[in-house]
C-alpha cells in the first residue's frame, strides 16, 4: 500500500466534505454544506474571486464555450450536481476495479476548471498504485491555476498527465485510453458549453468496458405543470448516451413537431419548454429541478406568435453557440 497522502492542510477539510458527500443517509442541507465547505476550502488556495479583474474571460471556440476559473468554481454551489458526479465518479471506480481486477484505473477529467474538484474525495479513498488521472483543461489561466491546485494539495503521486488540450479534438494513444471518462461541461439543455462535442470525440477512445460520465443526458419538450413539478405531454428531443459500449456521433435528427399534440382541442396557450434528465452513473441521477442542470429552459411562447404555427421545426447544431435551434413552420 501506498504511503502517498494529500497535504495535511487540507486533509481535515476534505476527509469531513467526503464522508458527508458519501454517506447516503445525509441531507440535503448536509450537502449544501458540503459543497459550500468545499468551494471555500480550495477558493483559499488561489482566492480567486479576490483577482477575478486579472482572470481570463470564457474562452469562445467554434463548437462551444469554455467556461472562466470564477464560473468553474461557482459550479460548485449547485450542491446536487455537485454531489452527484463526485459520488458517481467514486462508484465508477468502484464498479471498473470489479470489472479489471488488479489494474490500475486511469481516470480522465476533461473540463476540470482550476481545481478538478470531482475527483477530489476519490483521491482520498484511492491509492495512486489503484487509480491514475489525466486532468484536461483548455484555458491557458485555468491550466495554470490547475497546476498550483495539483501541487498546493500535494496530489501529484495520482496524477498520471496534465494536459492543456482541446478535449473536442484530443486523440490519446491506444495505450493510454481511460477506463472512465468524466466530463461535467454542459449548461441546462446542452446550450452553450461544449459538453456534447467533447463527448462525442472522447467517447470512442474509453477503454475496453469503459464509461463515460454522465452516462445519459435526455432532453425533452413539453408543458410544464407547476402545481406537481411534472412534464406534460413530452416528446423527447435527444437520448445522449453512453451506456452499452455505445458512443454517440454528430448527426442530429430534424425533428418536426406538431403543435396540437400539447393542445389537442384548442389553439396552444401555453408555453414549452425543455426538460433535461441526467444519469451520471447507474443510479446517481440529477431528475427534473433538482439541480441547476435540470430546470426548465423556455423553448416556444405561443403569445408571441399570431397566428400561432401549427408545428415547430427542432434541431440540435453544434456552432459556437450549441444547442437547441427551434423554428416556426406554418401550414
Amino acid at each position: 500500500m501506498s504511503t502517498a497522502s494529500i497535504n495535511p492542510s487540507f486533509t481535515h477539510a476534505l476527509n469531513g466534505i467526503a464522508t458527508t458527500i458519501f454517506d447516503d443517509h445525509s441531507s440535503p442541507l448536509d450537502l449544501r454544506n458540503a459543497c459550500h465547505s468545499l468551494l471555500k476550502t480550495l477558493d483559499a488556495i488561489h482566492s480567486i474571486d479576490e483577482n477575478r479583474e486579472v482572470l481570463s474571460p470564457d474562452l469562445l471556440l467554434q463548437n462551444g464555450k469554455a467556461v472562466n476559473a470564477i464560473s468553474a468554481l461557482h459550479c460548485l454551489i449547485d450542491y446536487t450536481r455537485t454531489s452527484s458526479f463526485i459520488r458517481g465518479t467514486f462508484k465508477a471506480i468502484k464498479d471498473q476495479q470489479q470489472i479489471k481486477p488488479g489494474k490500475k484505473i486511469h481516470v480522465c477529467y476533461a473540463g476540470t476548471g482550476p481545481y478538478a474538484p470531482l475527483i477530489l474525495p476519490s483521491i482520498l479513498l484511492f491509492s495512486p498504485e489503484e487509480v491514475e488521472f489525466t486532468l484536461l483543461e483548455i484555458i491557458p489561466e485555468t491550466f495554470h491555476l490547475l497546476q498550483k491546485s495539483v501541487e498546493v494539495l500535494g496530489i501529484s503521486p495520482w496524477i498520471k498527465q496534465s494536459l492543456m488540450v482541446d478535449g473536442t479534438q484530443f486523440q490519446f494513444e491506444e495505450e493510454d485510453r481511460p477506463d472512465i471518462i468524466l466530463s461535467e461541461t454542459m449548461q441546462l439543455a446542452l446550450r452553450n458549453e461544449m459538453q456534447v462535442p467533447l463527448t462525442i470525440n472522447l467517447c470512442p477512445q474509453l477503454a475496453k468496458n469503459g464509461v463515460f460520465i454522465p452516462q445519459n443526458i435526455n432532453v425533452s419538450l413539453g408543458k410544464l405543470d407547476r402545481q406537481s413539478n411534472s412534464i406534460i405531454n413530452k416528446v423527447e428531443l435527444i437520448n445522449f448516451s453512453t451506456k452499452n459500449g455505445k458512443c454517440p456521433n454528430d448527426q442530429f435528427e430534424i425533428l418536426k413537431i406538431q403543435l396540437s399534440h400539447f393542445a389537442p382541442n384548442e389553439p396552444l396557450q401555453e408555453s414549452l419548454y425543455f426538460f433535461t434528465e441526467i444519469q451520471v452513473f447507474e443510479n446517481e441521477k440529477l431528475s427534473l429541478q433538482q439541480s441547476g442542470l435540470t430546470m426548465p429552459l423556455l423553448a416556444f411562447n405561443p403569445q408571441k406568435y399570431n397566428p400561432c404555427p401549427s408545428h415547430l421545426k427542432i434541431q440540435y447544431k453544434i456552432t459556437d453557440v450549441p444547442g437547441f435551434y427551434v423554428s416556426p413552420i406554418y401550414d
